[in-house]
């Protein structure tokens, strides 16, 4: 959970409450898809052993996701 109550999720999925987010999508507090959260083509897997291992929200606001992609 974010310091202004929003969720950030990521993970291996292609949608959220049918609409694309490619493992990532920014929830509201109240679960609903934050829509200025802009993911771009999201996450590309490139193999089923391709994972997220770490989210970080720098003190800018910028996300970083790191693992093996």
């Amino acid at each position: 959970m974010l310091q202004n109550g929003n969720i950030l999720i990521s993970g291996f999925f292609k949608t959220v409450n049918d609409s694309v987010r490619n493992g990532i999508v920014l929830l509201d507090s109240q679960g609903n898809i934050f829509p200025g959260f802009n993911i771009g083509d999201g996450i590309t897997y490139s193999s089923a052993s391709s994972w997220v291992a770490h989210v970080r929200v720098q003190p800018d606001g910028k996300i970083l996701l790191y693992g093996s992609i």
